[in-house]
């Protein structure tokens, strides 16, 4: 597999001597920008690479003192990278090839959306630009590098029992025949054989890789990178890969080992588990030893005929082996930074901008806990005179509850410390205010902040559209050169090297053959950046108020015919808010009314006039029968419902009258029941009163008896007081 990268079809050989070339790369290596030569930028990324991980030796802290470390440069990168990969990679189209005329949209639109499928799909899109994307934000500058790998495969089979015929038919498919063995005669009589076939074919395709930024140097009068007068990258790879590229094992043999390659400080900053300090320099099999490989792209005049060429040279670090040399079309380099430094190749990170405010917001924390620690920890004095052997133990015991023996009262006194003479927390908020300013990454706009809440609509709307501006901002940046130049390039290998024909299945559409080689040469790309997943809500609430209004207009001018709205603009609408709303193809929700079927031609309108009076007299006869119709039928249904009642009213009335005639019955039997229990209980009571009244008769009758009795013995005694002769006593 050998690395071929953008090469010219015309390119001719170097007519230019090695030992001069090596000498041209040896000086404008040592005069550019980068590697050993930057020191300034060295440091600068080092620190930002350390302030990441929350590491601040340029803040070190005093012994038995809080050694706490703000982490805002990391807060800031962890909370704007996720809108910015939403952005390249949640659907919307970032970019698309400016057609060159109307014939040339079709084309452009389908280049771009090859370019896309690669990109996404064949390479793993969405770990290169978060990758790239993070170095920028961390270290000012974020490297996707992509090149032509090609490679040859051999598809090696045995064909059983094939005739003639068939087998040259596979040599003109370009099998190459390696055994054949004749199988006999056939029951037909046809001879048949078994063969043993290989076919070489290409299977050349594109690569990309991230370059780490401390590996890119270029010439100081650089400012974009395709533009470039000499720029190189520097890597370490095995130097068995190398041989597998198909470079010369001869000269990689010559190549010296390269063991401390982890001495670098800037990448031991890079390391969270000291990667770094293991290589594979000096390995006991001189194949799996680490060497280090210079790229370099130049443009010169290497055949002395006035014209400048753009050539792509590898050489050892020393610049005195040339592993390989050619002449290329492009930089297969796109780099990418997310604040331009105007006329400067080196932009600023995000880094850059808050390694100062995380220094200020560390000091103030470590203020805020020293002084909390002091004052749970007082220092104090003792009176030597006042304190017994044991006071300075115990007060060096600081426990709850443990006492302090003295001799006498006013031994150990608490000595005031000195305190903050402002608000730390006030401070904080203060300095977080000026990391928002500097960075453009506010917390409001961040997910949801309680403060927030009681913040008007406006108010919080106003805050996250100033973040999104800002983020945009950076988005449109690294869109105008990381991921242009990626995209460019992808587009330009695909149309010099890819010469096979594929089927490709794009944004859920059937089938496509495409034949890259097809592919006309694009330079110009139209830049779109989206608004991420908080700006996206937004703009669909927009659209959707502009497809109410348009709704409204088309109920105004009666249709889709004009003269305001027609059916192309109403698709369009649809079709961007669909694209939007993050559907790759929106004509599968709706169709294109340039596709729909035409729509038939109108008739003559005298033969509409006289068709039209032909079925309203047609349409007046068959109104005329289903009324009669209807009318008998109701006329038959009026009868039958009134038999029907009828029917049932008599039968109501005979039930009716049965019902009655039973009540009647019931009511008479109830009713003679009762008057048998009358005169039952009648006769009852009067031999009851009979036989009272002869009891209380005879009672009368005898009480009278007594009171007869008693009158009569009354007179006889009186009579006897009275009775002449009779004495007084008698």
């Amino acid at each position: 597999m050998a690395y071929s990268d953008t090469s010219a079809p015309e390119a001719e050989e170097m007519k230019l001597g090695d030992a001069e070339l090596l000498s041209i790369l040896k000086a404008e290596k040592l005069n550019s920008v980068g590697f050993e030569n930057g020191t300034e930028l060295e440091k600068k990324r080092r620190k930002a690479l350390e302030y990441s991980k929350g590491e601040m030796n340029d803040v070190p802290s005093l012994p038995n003192r809080s050694k706490a470390v703000s982490t805002d440069v990391a807060d800031a990168i962890e909370t704007v990278l996720p809108d910015l990969i939403e952005i390249f990679t949640g659907g919307e189209d970032v970019a698309s090839f400016d057609a060159q005329g109307e014939e040339d949209e079709e084309a452009a639109k389908l280049e771009m959306e090859y370019v896309q499928y690669v990109a996404f799909r064949k390479l793993n899109g969405w770990r290169l630009l978060y990758t790239a994307i993070k170095d920028a934000l961390q270290v000012d500058t974020g490297i996707i590098e992509t090149w032509w790998a090609d490679e040859e495969k051999t598809d090696e089979q045995t064909f059983e029992g094939i005739t003639a015929p068939q087998l040259m038919m596979l040599e003109q498919d370009g099998y190459e025949i390696i055994e054949r063995e004749s199988l006999g005669p056939a029951v037909d009589g046809v001879e048949l054989f078994r063969v043993k076939a290989m076919m070489t074919y290409d299977a050349g395709c594109i690569k990309s890789a991230n370059i780490d930024p401390t590996n890119l140097s270029v010439a100081p009068d650089t400012i974009n990178i395709a533009d470039a007068t000499y720029c190189v990258v520097r890597s370490y790879p095995r130097a068995q890969s190398l041989i597998d590229q198909g470079f010369d094992p001869k000269l990689v043999a010559k190549l010296p080992d390269y063991p401390n390659k982890g001495d670098e400080q800037t990448e031991l900053s890079r390391d969270l588990a000291s990667e770094s300090d293991a290589t594979a320099g000096g390995a006991s099999n001189k194949l799996l030893r680490t060497v280090q490989v210079l790229k370099h792209w130049v443009r010169i005049d290497a055949n002395d005929d006035g014209k400048t060429e753009l050539w792509r040279i590898q050489t050892d670090d020393q610049c005195s082996i040339i592993l390989d040399k050619r002449q290329v079309n492009r930089i297969g380099l796109a780099v990418g930074t997310p604040f331009i430094q105007t006329h400067r190749f080196y932009g600023q990170s995000l880094a850059d901008k808050l390694t100062e405010i995380q220094k200020i917001k560390t000091a103030l924390v470590r203020m805020m806990l020293d002084s909390g620690y002091f004052a749970m920890n007082q220092r104090v004095e003792i009176a030597k005179d006042l304190a017994s052997e044991e006071t300075v133990d115990d007060v060096l015991r600081n426990e709850p509850g443990m006492p302090i023996r003295v001799q006498k009262p006013g031994a150990v006194t608490a000595i005031q410390a000195g305190q903050l003479g402002f608000d730390v927390q006030t401070a904080l908020e203060y300095v977080s205010t000026m990391a928002e300013q500097r960075s453009g990454i506010v917390r409001n706009a961040q997910g949801l902040n309680p403060d927030t809440l009681h913040d008007t609509a406006k108010g919080a709307m106003a805050l996250m559209s100033m973040a999104q501006k800002r983020v945009r901002m950076i988005a449109r940046v690294l869109a105008e050169t990381l991921v242009k130049d990626w995209y460019l390039n992808i587009h330009a290998l695909s149309r010099t090297h890819n010469t096979r024909r594929e089927k490709i299945r794009l944004h859920g559409k059937a089938p496509v053959d495409i034949d890259p080689s097809t592919f006309g040469e694009r330079a110009d790309m139209v830049i779109e950046v989206g608004v991420g997943s908080g700006g996206r809500e937004m703009e669909l609430m927009v659209m959707e108020k502009m497809l109410g209004f348009q709704s409204q207009v088309i109920q105004m001018q009666g249709g889709l015919n004009g003269p305001i709205v027609t059916a192309p603009n109403g698709y369009e609408l649809l079709k961007r808010f669909t694209e939007r709303a993050g559907f790759k193809s929106p004509e599968l929700f709706w169709t294109d009314p340039s596709t729909a079927p035409p729509e038939q031609p109108k008739p003559d309108p005298a033969m509409a006039k006289v068709e039209a009076d032909a079925k309203a007299k047609e349409a007046e006869l068959q109104m005329t029968g289903q009324m009669k119709a209807q009318e008998l039928e109701v006329s038959t249904q009026a009868k039958q419902a009134e038999l029907a009642m009828k029917a049932q009213a008599d039968q109501q009335k005979a039930e009716t009258e049965m019902q009655a005639m039973q009540m009647k019955l019931a009511a008479e039997r109830e009713l003679g029941i009762i008057r048998l229990q009358q005169e039952r209980e009648l006769a009852i009571l009067r031999m009851a009163q009979e036989k009272e009244l002869a009891i209380y008769q005879a009672d009368l009758n005898h009480q009278a008896a007594l009171h007869a009795n008693e009158k009569k013995a009354e007179v006889q005694r009186e009579a006897k007081s009275f009775r002449p002769g009779g004495s007084l006593a008698e």
